[in-house]
């Protein structure tokens, strides 16, 4: 709820509020930890589709920056909880599909280590495909000037996207 009435840039309660309609038909379920979910999948996507797809990405996008504000991109693999792998996962998913909207070079780069970050943990699961699409996410968002201002987040995306795609016989991209 916190991070919906964040992304809304409103408070719970108002959020709440505004949800109150879908909650009071059964079409929002709020779950004891404090979360929205849609209880049946048709729902989900019914609700998808009355957005239009043109302010899609901002929502993302805004999802997205709620949910990294609550996580620590740059922690170490061992260190990371599950939690913390499942909101570093979340907002990534959302800054892809929010992808278009990113504008500044300060939150292309916080993409780009976000990106790298949890195309790393993919790695890790060999869940190859979902890093390769994030490796390939975080180099989109490297700056022309990448090699002498951002040097080491260039050189790991490139050599993270060359070892995943070699792993997952992808012998163009390696």
């Amino acid at each position: 709820a916190d991070d919906l009435a964040s992304a809304l840039q409103e408070t719970t309660e108002e959020t709440t509020a505004l949800l109150g309609q879908a909650l009071a038909e059964d079409l929002l379920v709020h779950t004891p930890d404090g979360t929205f979910r849609f209880p049946h999948d048709r729902v989900r996507e019914r609700i998808r589709g009355l957005v239009t797809p043109v302010i899609r990405p901002r929502i993302h996008l805004a999802i997205g920056r709620s949910l990294l504000k609550g996580a620590d991109p740059d922690a170490s693999t061992g260190s990371i909880a599950l939690q913390q792998r499942r909101l570093l996962l979340e907002a990534a998913c959302h800054y892809a599909a929010g992808f278009s909207e990113v504008d500044s070079d300060v939150e292309r780069s916080i993409a780009a280590r976000l990106f790298l970050r949890t195309a790393r943990l993919a790695k890790d699961l060999v869940a190859y495909k979902f890093a390769l699409e994030h490796l390939r996410l975080g180099v989109r968002c490297l700056s022309t000037d990448c090699w002498s201002v951002q040097y080491e987040l260039a050189f790991a995306l490139h050599v993270e996207l060359a070892d995943v795609a070699y792993a997952a016989g992808d012998c163009d991209c390696a």
